[in-house]
């Protein structure tokens, strides 16, 4: 049974329906790969085929997500585990609090991995746009690359990208972050004097209940006030030199070919990110799939 309502909590108001459908789309794996399977080719796509195919774009995990949402695609609480994890993740940023997931099921720590992936990505570009529109002097200035246009044309529009000077960190994120941790502890078989144990944590900061804030208010973008576009940003260090790529992503409709819909679950978002929707289906974190270069 289900131990809470999350429409009766503040987290549901805090960006909860645009994590929530990150996370169960990956659950419709199978149903996304079928529907596309017929869309293009005309014909039903066997079992061990979508299986082949989610394995190819999101590894074993994705396979085995898809495999579960087929055999349990009728069990009402089939996002159930999703929705406890968005809910306690949200609930322990806006406490300021730590929290402790304990499962024994592997795809849920999957989930789990995502979903911090996810949260962190979007920190950085919410920050980064919060202060640039209060104060576009805010931050160190770019040292473009020589090979590079400014801006110039990536996968999902127009962005800047170039070389950070010292002291980037400062000028984006909280000198002095009030620290949260968000563990996830995978449980496995009690072998009579001890329990096997796989645990991951991701260390968080109290300032990101303005993200989730912001994604409440503006259908699940990272930004507002910047004419409704949403803003990514991307951050890749090698040593001492740090590479910032900053650009307007695409959003897609829900309920487009490849967002199935879900009687069972509430969004209430119009639609989401395209690179989100390419991340839950890539492990590569920053390689597009070209199923979405067309859809908008």
């Amino acid at each position: 049974m289900l131990a809470f309502d999350v429409r009766r909590h503040a987290p549901y108001d805090y960006g909860f329906g645009c994590y929530l459908a990150l996370l169960t789309l990956r659950r419709q794996f199978g149903k996304v790969i079928r529907e596309r399977v017929w869309k293009e080719y005309g014909r039903e796509c066997r079992t061990e085929e979508m299986e082949a195919i989610a394995e190819h774009y999101g590894g074993l995990c994705a396979r085995r997500l898809a495999r579960q949402g087929e055999l349990n695609r009728r069990d009402p609480l089939l996002f159930a585990a999703d929705e406890l994890l968005v809910y306690g993740a949200i609930s322990a940023v806006i406490k300021g609090s730590d929290v402790v997931f304990l499962t024994r099921d592997p795809l849920f720590m999957d989930q789990f991995v995502e979903l911090m992936s996810l949260l962190g990505s979007d920190y950085i570009a919410s920050e980064y746009g919060r202060r640039y529109a209060e104060d576009p002097t805010a931050f160190p200035d770019f040292g473009t690359r020589k090979n590079c246009t400014n801006p110039f044309t990536m996968t999902f529009g127009k962005a800047v990208r170039g070389n950070l000077r010292q002291g980037w960190d400062q000028a984006i994120l909280p000198r002095t972050p009030y620290l949260i941790n968000l563990h996830c502890w995978l449980l496995g078989r009690d072998d009579g004097d001890s329990v096997r144990l796989a645990a991951s944590t991701f260390s968080g900061e109290r300032g990101m209940h303005n993200l989730l804030r912001v994604k409440g208010l503006t259908g699940g973008r990272n930004v507002e006030g910047l004419d409704g576009r949403n803003i990514r940003a991307a951050l890749r260090k090698c040593g001492k030199e740090v590479t910032m790529s900053i650009w307007e992503d695409r959003m897609i409709h829900i309920g487009a070919t490849e967002f199935p819909q879900d009687d069972r679950l509430d969004l209430r978002i119009p639609s989401i990110a395209a690179a989100d929707i390419s991340r839950v289906h890539s492990n590569v974190r920053q390689m597009a799939i070209p199923w979405y270069e067309e859809d908008c």
